[in-house]
């Protein structure tokens, strides 16, 4: 039997893990003004993100509107579409491709083609320089995802396309949910990534896969926004996501977030923009998973809007000003 001070130090070592699936991941501690600095550590090295003013436009329209079902123009407007085949954006774009089943308690399934283009993804991912920020702190805090290609690889293998259930079959990963969107009780849940999303709205083979923007309910600068979308025929009500962002990016912050503030708010700055990332576990199996992970706007900041106005007025200096050209 254990002592009471062996019991103690029990407690203590699982209160700095918890069970992913089959895996115990180690917690990453992190202090709150690391995580900032860390967040825009990361938004520095998004060299693959697009420029805001000219290679990536935002159609925001007015506030979403009741009476309004469609958007006169899509949200997104890409001026350099062959953004989209550097290899972070083609290696996410390929996972669109048929992979996955987005109605909740249909089984999803297996193939080799698969796990190569998820494999593709991660090494892609974790060769970018926002996910090199990363992976310095977790070096540095001796985490066990750093101990290895191999251990890190599987590690996030393991975190993002670990399957489970949401309605009783396998039907369900963290990465499916939040990259990808998913279909539950006639409704969309997750789709937290713009790119996926411009691909839904561009998409004129399948009316019940396009994306139809209908308005935002909030925004900060050229950041984050939340908006009302269809997907098909099946409401959004409220969905957020970064703008602009790579998908390196998206998936280097929420598993620094998953990490260190699991299950919890992990408050970030994103050039003096405040936001939240939310990350959801639920229980499964007897095992905890992560449901999802979102990004959400903070308060309206007055350092928020000079920034992007500094920001708009360099690029503006830097180009003749017919080429600077966005949308209210």
């Amino acid at each position: 039997m254990l002592d009471r001070w062996a019991m103690w130090l029990c407690i203590f070592v699982l209160s700095l893990c918890y069970h992913h699936g089959n895996a115990v991941v180690r917690a990453l501690d992190l202090t709150d003004a690391e995580i900032k600095d860390l967040a825009q550590k990361m938004r520095d090295a998004d060299y693959d993100r697009p420029k805001f003013d000219t290679e990536f436009l935002v159609n925001f329209h007015d506030y979403k509107n009741k009476s309004i079902n469609y958007a006169s123009k899509p949200l997104f407007n890409l001026t350099q579409p062959s953004l989209l085949e550097r290899p972070v954006y083609k290696a996410l774009l390929d996972l669109t491709e048929g992979f996955f089943t987005p109605r909740v308690g249909i089984a999803e399934m297996s193939s080799e083609k698969k796990d190569q283009a998820q494999l593709a993804f991660i090494n892609n991912v974790t060769n970018s320089s926002p996910f090199m920020q990363l992976y310095n702190v977790l070096r540095e805090k001796n985490h066990t995802f750093a101990t290895g290609n191999a251990t890190l690889s599987k590690s996030l293998t393991d975190l993002w396309f670990g399957m489970f259930s949401r309605s009783q079959v396998l039907d369900s990963s963290t990465f499916e949910h939040v990259f990808l969107g998913e279909i539950k009780k006639g409704q969309v849940i997750g789709m937290h990534n713009w790119v996926v999303m411009n691909k839904y709205e561009n998409n004129e083979t399948d009316i019940n896969k396009t994306l139809h923007y209908r308005g935002y309910i909030e925004k900060r600068a050229d950041i984050i926004m939340g908006a009302n979308f269809l997907w098909g025929r099946r409401k959004k009500p409220y969905g957020s996501f970064f703008i602009g962002t790579s998908p390196a990016f998206d998936f280097s912050l929420f598993t620094m977030c998953i990490l260190a503030r699991r299950d919890e708010k992990c408050e970030v700055i994103i050039d003096e923009c405040p936001v939240s990332v939310v990350s959801r576990a639920m229980q499964w199996n007897g095992t905890s998973v992560i449901s999802t992970v979102f990004p959400i706007p903070g308060n309206s900041s007055w350092r928020c809007d000079a920034n992007f106005e500094r920001r708009k007025m360099l690029a503006a200096s830097l180009r003749p000003p017919i080429l600077f050209h966005e949308f209210a």
